[in-house]
């Protein structure tokens, strides 16, 4: 997996650190915060808008360009 950035940066900042406080109840924390990262992740939300009929053939045209549903 490549890192961006951003990514390499806070990988550096946690290797070169030497002031990790221990968690309570380790296995209910990382369960809660799978969870967390689970529903934050697959969390979707339907709208409903109305655009002009011109404009939604052109994005349609488009993402058969970029090869997008």
């Amino acid at each position: 997996m490549k890192l961006d950035d951003y990514e390499l940066e806070l990988l550096e900042a946690i290797e070169k650190t030497d002031n990790f406080e221990k968690v309570e109840h380790y296995e209910e924390a990382l369960m809660e915060a799978g969870m967390a990262a689970k529903n934050y992740l697959t969390k979707t939300k339907n709208i409903n808008i109305r655009i002009p009929e011109y404009d939604m053939l052109m994005l349609k045209r488009k993402s058969a360009e970029i090869n997008i549903p």
